[in-house]
């Protein structure tokens, strides 16, 4: 996952899943996130600079506690 603080207390997200990636936007949250998370999101147009595109909005999220030997 690849993730960076935008307008201060924003998360913008690349989440992967299943070898596809997906923007995402998580508000009012600017601490970074574990590596692994499972996410409910919803699917909203991205409007900046007068293009539009498609990410999730993250609604909530939890950390994914993998085994050591899928850590690797």
């Amino acid at each position: 996952m690849e993730q960076r603080v935008v307008g201060e207390n924003h998360l913008k997200l690349k989440l992967r899943t299943d070898g596809r990636t997906f923007d995402a936007i998580l508000f009012f949250h600017a601490d970074p996130l574990p590596d692994d998370i499972r996410a409910v999101y919803a699917l909203s147009v991205n409007e900046y600079k007068g293009s539009r595109g498609l990410q999730l909005m993250v609604k909530h999220w939890e950390p994914i506690r993998l085994p050591e030997r899928e850590r690797q």
